[in-house]
Order: structure tokens, then C-alpha cells, then sequence
């Protein structure tokens, strides 16, 4: 539709504001990344990709409010609205494939974000990542793997990654690989697989402001059974990555 990248995910939250609360995979994501906040040494933590602030907020709430958290979106509408209902925590709007940040910190998390943009726009965007870094920090970064769905073009995927791509981007800017996985068979991956069968109606059922109850209960039914996925297999990528000082 010739939209900007700020313009395509204002129509985005502006259609789809709750989406990312009922998701399953989005509760895992978060539920991953909060596991993890809990293990690491952190006083700064930055969310590139922030969307409504979820993240940051469950991250907030599980540290027991300590620390200090910012989020940053393309999107001006979205951060706009975070200024507004979140107003404890700082955010920006900024483009993290083209815009350079002005200090670092101790833990940064990009979750479903670098699928989203070209080669030369990831490559800068996790250039952008490992420079927002402290040294000695940590990244924890989510993307998808496997062949891209009708679904997700329609959520804007561009690009999808193998491990080795990943490793191979981040080493490259100066991030050592902590832990490296592949998650979600069975269940992750069949949701992707059912959901492509019909897209435009799944995109209808699942991907609105107003689910419908049953929608609700198949979302709820899939959060638990994705608590049965395995780390080692699957159309997920979970990336741990640490800084190198010096």
C-alpha cells in the first residue's frame, strides 16, 4: 500500500491493539524473556520493538519494579500512547534499521522484530543492538525460522532466519552466543500450519481487536499446550547473546 514502516504498524496496533495479549506465542515469548530477566545481573533494560509496553511492563512487575526501562517503536501512534499510559517508564520513536541511540544498556530484548526488515535493514538493526549493549550485558532476541505464511506477510515478515545466520550477525558485532535455540514442535509449529490453511479467515478470527469467545478459548487452549513444545526443534529461534567487553 506504499505505507511507511511508522504508518504500516500504526494501522497495525490501531486494528489489532490486544492481539499480542491473547497470542500464545507472544505469552511464551514474554513468559521466556521475564524467565531469563530473573537469572541476569541488570539495572537498564531497553525494548526495541515495544509495541503497547507489555514487555516492559511484565518485566517491570517481575523485578519488582526495579530498574529502568525503555521502549522503542517505529510506530509514533503506539508511543504516544505508552507516553500517556505508561508514563514511569521512558519511550521513543525510533527506527532501529536506520536510528543510533545515544546510551546503553545492561539488558536489551528485540523480540519479532528483524523479520520485518530487509538484509541491509537487519544487518543494521543488530548493529544497533549490539552498540545499545553494555559490555558484559545481555541481548535476548526472538525471530522466526522456517518458510514465511500467507499470515505472516500479512504482519509485514520480509525475512526469516537459520541459526547460523543469526550466530553469524551478532558475532559479527561483537556479541558472544550464550545459548541458541529452536523452539515450538509440535504445537507452535501446527498453530502456524492450521492458521495457513485458511488465511484470510484466520486473519479474521484471531488477528482483531475483538476476538470472538471462541477465538479466546482456542488462544487459552494453545498457551497451554504450547508448555509441551521442545527447545530443541521447532519454527523459533531464541537467541541469549552477551556483549564482549572491551
Amino acid at each position: 500500500e506504499g505505507l511507511s514502516s511508522g504508518e504500516f504498524y500504526d494501522k497495525y496496533w490501531a486494528s489489532s491493539p490486544d492481539f499480542s495479549a491473547q497470542n500464545p506465542s507472544s505469552i511464551f515469548r514474554r513468559e521466556w524473556v521475564v524467565s531469563l530477566s530473573r537469572k541476569l545481573v541488570w539495572k537498564t533494560h531497553l525494548d526495541v520493538g515495544c509495541g503497547n509496553g507489555r514487555l516492559i511492563e511484565c518485566i517491570h512487575h517481575a523485578s519488582a519494579g526495579s530498574g529502568l526501562h525503555t521502549g522503542i517503536d517505529v510506530s509514533p501512534k503506539v508511543i504516544a500512547g505508552n507516553q500517556g499510559a505508561l508514563p514511569h517508564h521512558r519511550f521513543m520513536v525510533k527506527d532501529v534499521s536506520q536510528d543510533s541511540l545515544d546510551a546503553t544498556f545492561d539488558l536489551v530484548t528485540c523480540l519479532e522484530v528483524l523479520e520485518h526488515l530487509p538484509v541491509e535493514g537487519s544487518e543494521r538493526a543488530v548493529a544497533t543492538l549490539a552498540s545499545s549493549c553494555s559490555p558484559g550485558g545481555h541481548l535476548l532476541v526472538t525471530v522466526p525460522t522456517g518458510r514465511i505464511h500467507e499470515t505472516e506477510r500479512a504482519f509485514g515478515h520480509i525475512r526469516h532466519f537459520n541459526l547460523e545466520d543469526i550466530e553469524r550477525l551478532f558475532r559479527r558485532h561483537g556479541v558472544e552466543t550464550v545459548s541458541i535455540q529452536r523452539w515450538g514442535w509440535p504445537f507452535h509449529d501446527l498453530s502456524r500450519e492450521l492458521a495457513n490453511i485458511h488465511p484470510r479467515a484466520s486473519l479474521r478470527a484471531f488477528a482483531s481487536d475483538r476476538p470472538s469467545p471462541l477465538s479466546s478459548f482456542i488462544f487459552a487452549l494453545w498457551t497451554q499446550l504450547n508448555r509441551f513444545n521442545s527447545f530443541k526443534r521447532g519454527q523459533q529461534l531464541l537467541f541469549v547473546g552477551r556483549k564482549i567487553s572491551g
